[in-house]
């Protein structure tokens, strides 16, 4: 992962406490939740509550209008046909509509597009296959607002629509007989950000003119994955729906759920949010990912338990088929990225590649972003022509930059942080130029952030404790998992686990022992030794060993106690600007060049650790904070300019290996200290 500039979020204690006191409840939790914005007891009961009340579902717009022409249809006989969307999102909510109008014995089929030979949407090749087959009304899920032309074909053809959706409207509305989306006409209620599962639902209690209370019972458990899945915001009603989808959830009585959790071998007592997003929805999106996503929905649906376990297992092995798939892009996309010479230290990354496969692309570019800090294009070329998708970091209006390159795209669309790109292939290196030449309009990029909710001291770390904090569960999109700033902790012992792959870490504060784990760290990777002193952020994972409560902490980033690393990484992006030849003053070029001192003490260390892989802070900290980042950067590229090293930065730690120069050098004849010095 990208270096991160540590955020301590701002918290008055004596509000708190008294927010603690009026709700009654655990300090802790109140300074959590005043840090996050929450100063009125009624918004903290309003969170914390799981009875919430749900809106009307006639709050929505044009709701009206959709039951009367649904209930005509149900009454009539009509053929109704269900568009949905081929990820998470889009899947339950055709299952969990198509599930209800089953119910009311509707005549009804469900049509999902295929991801790589259809796209997103409603198509007109859809639309005539409809007609073909008798179909009067079609009812869009998670889509329809942008389709205009669609509708008008449709609408040409004698069939009825109702849209139901909730991205954000174009300039013109589709002229379907009902348009339900929160977005249209705002005013229509005070909660708007509903995943397309949740619209849906809300479309059930309204033809079922009951309070959605009633309904979650039946469809909580497929409301609650397309909420956590499609990433919305997890407050207010979206909330609700998952506080009581998981409980459905738990009781697995959707037979392709029960057998879809059993070959993903998730065995926790009961599931979260976190299981959802990281095991659930991962495997119902492979399935339109790398195969056929109409397989996922039949799983949703199906009342067979032998076609359940069939495709269960088959969905599993598309996750795992996806894995590998997406596993070889990003290596492929990392590989190219080294090697791209100036283009490594560019503020916007951009890679092409042959013919990969589209169904990765998004998650490629979201780990490539990730691990650099950097928004990321990732475009795969068939021929003439290459689509892709782009990932961004806060901070950053990706479809700001986009708009700004437009010229030189066939077409995009998406939003701040994600998008999806059509290009000439031509046009590839051109995208390149544009979109970084927008980027240095600030004279800084944005850093990535960690953000910590509040500094932890270790006597209070409890079992009570962490059992308190549940009550902010479930986490996802605007309700993160709490981050606690462990400070000044002394490492007491190093053991690794998990076969070597992971590592648990004793640590001491004022005699107070705490146990947190490192996972996906060897003993190699670890820069720090018993006795060193650390400052932690950490999470909390709380839970059950041998039928008692017990918590642990798990390590999200680590660092020297004291250590502020907010510099380092402006030297660190200074560095950038010069390699990728920004203009800079003299100045900030003199601040990058290492004196002769500074070149020897890193020569120095390096020749004394031929095979090295450190992060910055630590290479800083082995030196005695005597060089600065900037100046131990360049040094690095003047002894790879000499021959004496081979060296790359992978977003996080430096990877250096020495090549026993026999040769003594002159730094006079530095191309790099040239530029530097003129």
């Amino acid at each position: 992962m990208a270096l991160k500039k540590w955020l301590f979020k701002e918290s008055d204690k004596a509000i708190a406490n008294d927010l603690a006191a009026v709700c009654d409840i655990d300090p802790l939790v109140a300074l959590l939740l005043s840090a996050r914005g929450m100063e009125e007891p009624y918004d903290i009961e309003s969170f914390l509550r799981f009875d919430q009340q749900l809106a009307d579902p006639f709050e929505l717009p044009d709701m009206q209008l959709a039951v009367q022409r649904i209930e005509r249809a149900i009454s009539s006989c009509e053929k109704i046909a269900v568009c949905g969307d081929y990820d998470a999102d889009g899947v339950t909510a055709s299952a969990l509509l198509y599930s209800y109008l089953k119910s009311r014995e509707c005549d009804v089929v469900c049509i999902i597009p295929e991801r790589l030979e259809e796209g997103y949407g409603l198509h007109n090749s859809i639309i005539e296959r409809l007609h073909d087959q008798g179909v009067s009304l079609i009812i869009t899920v998670d889509n329809g607002i942008g389709s205009i032309d669609e509708i008008d074909f449709a609408n040409s053809l004698g069939l009825d629509v109702v849209v139901t959706d909730h991205h954000q409207p174009g300039p013109v509305l589709p002229q379907a007989v009902a348009v339900v989306d929160p977005h249209v006409g705002m005013s229509y209620g005070s909660f708007v950000d509903y995943a397309g599962v949740g619209v849906a639902f809300k479309l059930v209690c309204a033809l079922e003119h009951c309070p959605c209370e009633e309904m979650i019972d039946q469809y909580g458990d497929l409301v609650a994955i397309g909420t956590v899945a499609d990433v919305v915001p997890l407050v207010d009603e979206n909330r609700v729906f998952v506080q009581f989808g998981l409980r459905v959830l738990d009781r697995q009585e959707r037979l392709g759920l029960k057998e879809l959790i059993e070959a993903a071998d998730i065995t926790t007592e009961v599931i979260s949010a976190e299981q959802i997003a990281f095991g659930i929805a991962p495997r119902i999106n492979a399935a339109g990912r790398m195969g056929k996503s109409f397989r996922a929905f039949e799983l949703l649906v199906t009342q067979d338990v032998n076609t359940a376990r069939r495709l269960a297992g088959e969905i599993c092995h598309d996750n795992m088929r996806r894995q590998d798939v997406e596993s070889m892009v990003s290596d492929t996309c990392r590989i190219q990225h080294y090697q791209s010479g100036v283009h490594f230290f560019d503020r916007v990354i951009v890679i092409a590649g042959e013919n990969w496969h589209h169904g990765v692309l998004g998650i490629v570019a979201a780990r490539i972003c990730a691990q650099f800090g950097k928004p990321t294009i990732v475009l795969s070329i068939d021929g003439e022509v290459a689509k892709g998708s782009a990932r961004s970091i806060e901070g950053f209006d990706l479809f700001a930059a986009l708009t700004a390159c437009s010229d030189c795209l066939i077409q995009f669309g998406g939003h701040v942080l994600a998008a999806g790109i059509t290009i000439k292939t031509e046009n590839i290196s051109l995208l390149r130029e544009k979109i970084n030449q927008y980027a240095r309009q600030e004279e800084w990029r944005p850093l990535p952030v960690l953000s910590i909710d509040c500094r932890l001291s270790p006597f209070g770390v409890n079992d009570k404790t962490a059992s308190a904090i549940c009550c902010l569960a479930p986490y996802g999109a605007c309700n993160p998992v709490p981050i606690f700033g462990l400070m000044n902790m002394k490492i007491d012992a190093i053991h690794p686990v998990g076969g070597g792959k992971s590592l648990r870490l004793t640590l001491s504060r004022d005699g107070v022992v705490v146990v947190c784990m490192k996972f996906g760290t060897t003993m190699n990777q670890f820069p720090f030794q018993v006795g060193d002193i650390i400052d932690l952020a950490a999470v909390f994972r709380y839970g059950t060993y041998k039928n008692k409560p017990a918590f642990s902490f798990v390590v999200q980033d680590v660092r020297f106690a004291g250590f502020d690393n907010t510099s380092m990484l402006h030297e660190l992006l200074l560095f950038e600007r010069f390699m990728a030849r920004e203009e800079l003053t003299r100045e900030q070029k003199r601040a990058l060049l290492p004196e002769r001192e500074d070149l020897a003490a890193v020569f120095r260390y390096i020749r004394q650790h031929p095979e090295l892989v450190i992060s910055p802070d630590v290479f800083l900290h082995k030196l005695g904070n005597a060089v600065s980042c900037g100046k131990l950067f360049v040094a690095l590229q003047v002894f790879e300019e000499f021959g004496f090293i081979e060296q790359y930065f992978d977003g996080n730690q430096l990877h250096i290996h020495f090549l026993y120069p026999q040769d003594k050098f002159d730094l006079s004849n530095s191309e790099i200290l040239f530029k530097l010095q003129s």
